[in-house]
């Protein structure tokens, strides 16, 4: 029997495939389900839906080892959208969930015994137990994603600093325009060369679907709005693996 993800806020399951690649059974749970969420998912409030589900996969077997992986909306909070705060006429329609995520998974710690992690856009909010950038995983995006880990820590598959000297992102940023291939800026008439996509929003020549899926490493769903909330699999498949590896050191323990 694999072990189990339960993947709370699943959206699209970009997530969820990570913890797939890397060899679990993978459970949804997601307030507005998406066809393109590829593995079971339950429909309805994640914060009343996953304790539920982890007191029935535990019962049900009881030396099974679960996992409960959560991705609460908190959008408003980031680093990314600092810049718009200010803005005229800019609304903020995000709410911030992670208090009642990190409440809900240290209760399930306590008293199910399960691995948890969270999982977020840089900000205040969230303890960056793991930062995790696209270039870590030669993708050609950054995609800062900051963990939030309980029961157990997992090492950056390569350190961080200077990854990002002599990149830049492809669309126009600060009056410039950036492109994989020579071209000149219309504004400059000097070609900056893009390395690296911004998957989010939808102005400064955002990649098209194709393009954000390349850079996610994302391939189950063509929804661009979905593109831009996901994360790559590569992520939680690093997670899944660091864990896997963790389970199997506790076999052999009880084992020997």
């Amino acid at each position: 029997m694999k072990p189990l993800v339960i993947d709370g806020f699943a959206c699209a399951g970009g997530a969820g495939r990570g913890f797939a690649d890397a060899g679990f059974e993978v459970v949804g749970v997601e307030q507005s389900w998406s066809p393109n969420y590829p593995y079971l998912c339950h429909e309805g409030d994640a914060l009343a839906i996953v304790p539920e589900l982890v007191r029935h996969y535990r019962l049900a077997a009881p030396s099974r080892p679960i996992h409960v992986h959560t991705s609460p909306p908190c959008q408003g909070q980031i680093a990314i959208t600092q810049g718009n705060r200010g803005r005229d006429g800019w609304t903020d329609q995000h709410v911030n969930l992670l208090p009642q995520t990190r409440a809900m998974v240290a209760e399930l710690r306590d008293r199910y015994g399960v691995t948890t992690s969270i999982e977020n856009g840089p900000s205040r909010h969230i303890r960056s137990d793991l930062r995790l950038c696209g270039l870590q995983f030669r993708l050609p995006t950054f995609r800062h994603r900051d963990f939030e880990l309980g029961g157990f820590t997992v090492a950056p598959p390569r350190p961080h600093a200077g990854l990002h000297r002599g990149h830049r992102t492809i669309g126009w940023r600060h009056g410039c325009l950036a492109t994989p291939e020579p071209r000149d800026c219309p504004k400059c008439g000097v070609w900056h060369r893009g390395t690296v996509y911004g998957v989010y929003g939808s102005g400064g020549g955002k990649p098209t679907v194709q393009e954000a899926q390349l850079a996610l490493g994302l391939y189950h769903t063509d929804d661009i709005e979905e593109l831009n909330e996901a994360i790559p699999p590569a992520y939680t498949r690093h997670i899944g693996l660091a864990l896997q590896a963790l389970y199997r050191a506790g076999a052999a323990r009880a084992a020997a």
